[in-house]
């Protein structure tokens, strides 16, 4: 009976915290599905009429800063805020990120749009799975299904939005798709706050980690000389002719790419680790560099296949930015599949380390996949639309071998004293694939058999010297 169904067994507050996700989700890929063609449209057709290549670059760092500020926005709530703050503040954030995009023309409203965006989404994103999952104790047995209903909200959140925005964006004027993406937020955060707050854990509206005032002033002097640094390199690069927008990518490029670097180095070099856990921690680079390689090419999928869709796919009467709802599309089709292939097995399915390994097989195919039709076919020729739902489907199948459990594994290989910046890696890890995405989308353009060529064989060929490692990176788990 209706009394007995599981969707009635969630509270107001799981509810509260599911809706907004669904509308943020809906403002950001909403946006999202608009904003490469607002970049690069002509003047004339309401754009801003940059280069491809820049627009694409512009977008990938976009995607690049939001994973990575997701970092900042942890702590941020940890030692300030809480995390019932941090998810209004960061909402807010959003909402008037989308507003500005909506309202002014030109640089100043696409780049103050995408900093309040960015900013917005590094408070909220870390802290509503926070809040999901106080809602429960540790052993009750809705915490699992309360994460799979909130990961179909993520989804459907993101299916809806490019339908709607994107009719609106493309059709008629792409601030009124931003608008809408506005709405959707402020939606979102009406959820969010018409729920009382004696509903949430407590623990919400605490920092768990409340930083000391005599910590304050260590804070305040690394907050300046990271200021003053920038503006040294800023000023140098002004003053050799290098301060342009492709350089300033670059350079966020660099810094994103280096981050992991130091903190793998700065984990392997404590003394405070033990053998096995300094083990551990050199058996998950491999599987850091798996997950930097499925991302690159996942959020690839979501950049280059609307620009190359606009161009050289028969879409009919459908909008361009409709493709942008395929991948959720198949999320939602296919998790319940994997769910029960992965109960059904029991424990004779894949390691962990397997599943990684036919990830990047999958996440390979898919891209060679889209150079068949070009080969036979050429440039000149439009190709089916079959096609693009073909590699959308394969990389939707590496995401569920390689995206649900990249966090159980990253927690498993954590060392003890070490285990918030191992989950910090991993959500940089997406950051590194786009910043990566920002520097080689700029070839593109008049390569593109090439390029779908040639980023298909990388993760199969690094699969295959992965595979090498397979037993001892599960012995290192085990």
């Amino acid at each position: 009976m209706l009394g007995n169904n599981i969707l009635f067994k969630f509270s107001k507050s799981f509810y509260a915290l599911f809706f907004t996700e669904l509308w943020e989700r809906f403002s950001y890929y909403g946006m999202h599905a608009i904003l490469l063609f607002y970049i690069y449209f002509s003047v004339s057709d309401g754009g801003l009429g940059f280069s491809q290549s820049t627009a694409v670059s512009i977008v990938s760092i976009y995607g690049a800063l939001l994973y990575l500020l997701g970092v900042l926005g942890g702590y941020v709530s940890d030692r300030f805020l809480g995390s019932y703050k941090s998810v209004l503040f960061g909402g807010i954030l959003i909402m008037f990120g989308h507003i500005s995009l909506s309202l002014f023309d030109g640089l100043n409203g696409l780049f103050l749009g995408l900093l309040l965006i960015v900013l917005g989404a590094g408070l909220l994103k870390p802290n509503i799975p926070k809040m999901v999952g106080e809602l429960y104790e540790k052993q009750d047995h809705l915490r699992d299904s309360a994460f799979s209903m909130y990961y179909f909200g993520i989804n459907l959140g993101s299916f809806i939005a490019p339908l709607l925005t994107g009719w609106f964006g493309l059709k008629y004027n792409f601030h009124y798709g931003f608008g809408l993406a506005a709405i959707g937020m402020f939606i979102g955060l009406i959820t969010f706050c018409f729920i009382n707050k004696g509903s949430f854990k407590d623990n919400s509206f605490k920092a768990p980690d409340r930083i000391k005032n005599n910590e304050f002033k260590s804070l305040y002097i690394k907050i300046c000389l990271s200021i003053l640094i920038f503006i040294f390199i800023f000023v140098l690069m002004s003053y050799f002719n290098y301060l342009n927008i492709d350089n300033i990518i670059l350079l966020i490029s660099l810094i994103i790419m280096i981050l992991p670097i130091y903190l793998f180095y700065s984990i392997l070099s404590s003394k405070k680790l033990t053998k096995k856990e300094y083990s551990a921690t050199l058996y998950y680079i491999p599987l850091f560099i798996t997950a930097v390689i499925f991302w690159e090419i996942e959020e690839l999928s979501n950049v280059i296949f609307l620009m190359f869709a606009n161009t050289n796919v028969e879409l009919y009467w459908v909008p361009v930015s409709w493709i942008a709802s395929i991948n959720p599309l198949f999320i939602m089709l296919l998790t319940p599949i994997f769910v029960y292939l992965w109960l059904k097995l029991g424990n004779n399915q894949p390691s962990t380390s397997k599943k990684f390994f036919y990830s990047l097989i999958f996440a390979g195919i898919s891209l060679l996949i889209i150079s068949l039709p070009l080969l036979s076919e050429g440039l000149n020729v439009k190709i089916s639309v079959i096609w693009l739902f073909l590699s959308y489907f394969l990389i939707v199948v590496a995401e569920l071998l390689i995206s649900p459990i990249g966090l159980s594994a990253t927690y498993k290989l954590a060392p003890n004293l070490f285990k918030s910046r191992f989950m910090a890696l991993w959500n940089i890890s997406n950051s590194v694939g786009q910043a990566i995405n920002s520097q080689i989308v700029k070839y593109f353009i008049g390569n593109e058999i090439v390029f779908f060529m040639v980023l298909g064989l990388i993760p199969i060929i690094f699969a295959v010297i992965f595979y090498v490692y397979i037993p001892k990176i599960d012995s290192a788990m085990n």
